[in-house]
């Protein structure tokens, strides 16, 4: 049997890491899987790189005018960079996501790093003794801070909330669609909540899960859409960032 041949098949990664290579290198990139073995592996074989593995080839791109690889199981991951003017930089960044998904402390980090402007919404919504601000008012302080030409909006206030207000002027939206063992664990932890928090809370994969993503392909089709459903994810996108800034 003669020597192994490399055999190279063009893929379709998930758009959230193209997304984050893209950010990251400021390139535009094709992707290639190699597959070194005989026979060929299957292409769905050669296919199955998650986010986070493809993130770690990044690093050499990072300070590399040329392709670059990165070794990974039965074969590797090539990025070929081209400069990309049309480079996207997020400027306005929306967070949502079920309750205590740590979003708060997300778009703290990343005002940390990219300097922009944190606007807590949650602070801005509940008036004094937790009554909720009337729709039609919400959607009038919503319209005059997405005004602004940076910010990151903190904030998903589940079934008070008027979304299709923010989103026309959102460039980045991070959707943090974590599980809810985990933001159940860390509501408990954080303090206590009102029954209406718990029902959106637990009804939220099911009910307005669904509205959300409905409600962002309506009012913000050319955002960049990010869905993060682990802490690994979330802190490949964050590490990106760093280099990026």
């Amino acid at each position: 049997m003669g020597p192994a041949a490399m055999f190279r098949f063009a893929v379709r990664i998930d758009p959230n890491a193209m997304a984050l290579i893209a950010l990251a290198t400021n390139r535009s990139l094709s992707v290639h899987v190699t597959c070194a073995s005989t026979p060929p592996c299957s292409a769905a074989k050669a296919l199955s790189y998650d986010r986070v593995a493809i993130m770690r080839a990044i690093q050499s791109l990072l300070t590399s005018n040329s392709d670059c690889s990165h070794a990974m199981g039965i074969g590797a991951i090539i990025l070929t960079g081209k400069p990309d003017t049309r480079r996207w930089l997020m400027k306005r960044v929306i967070v949502v996501g079920r309750g205590a998904s740590g979003k708060s402390t997300l778009a703290r980090r990343l005002s940390e790093i990219s300097r922009l402007p944190v606007i807590e919404l949650d602070k801005i919504f509940w008036q004094p003794g937790l009554v909720a601000t009337p729709r039609e008012q919400w959607i009038v302080i919503q319209e005059k801070l997405a005004a602004e030409p940076e910010w990151i909006m903190d904030g998903d206030l589940g079934p008070y909330d008027a979304l299709q207000a923010r989103l026309p002027r959102a460039d980045t939206i991070i959707f943090l669609d974590f599980s809810l063992v985990r933001c159940v664990w860390r509501a408990i932890r954080r303090s206590r909540e009102r029954l209406d928090f718990w029902h959106w809370v637990f009804s939220y994969r099911r009910k307005y899960r669904p509205q959300l993503l409905a409600t962002i392909a309506q009012h913000a089709p050319d955002a960049n859409l990010m869905t993060f459903s682990s802490l690994g994810e979330l802190q490949s996108f964050l590490e990106a960032q760093m280099h990026f800034h």
